[in-house]
């Protein structure tokens, strides 16, 4: 589950964002969930790995 909701993730971002640096312009979109804010029973770590996407996204967002 970390390798799908993280890795994946952010080595796709990786990809797209040296070409967008490239252009000059572009835009990712990375999706969460409510599970980012609030602890779920049984779902120890889907959770943090959204809220590590939401970091991340904000994150990439004062970088680029």
């Amino acid at each position: 589950m970390i390798s799908l909701n993280i890795t994946s993730q952010v080595l796709l971002a990786k990809h797209v964002s040296a070409a967008m640096a490239e252009q000059g312009h572009g835009r990712i979109l990375i999706t969460s969930s409510l599970s980012a804010l609030t602890p779920t029973p049984y779902e120890s770590i889907y959770g943090p790995t959204r809220a590590f996407m939401l970091r991340f996204a904000q994150g990439l967002r004062e970088e680029m």
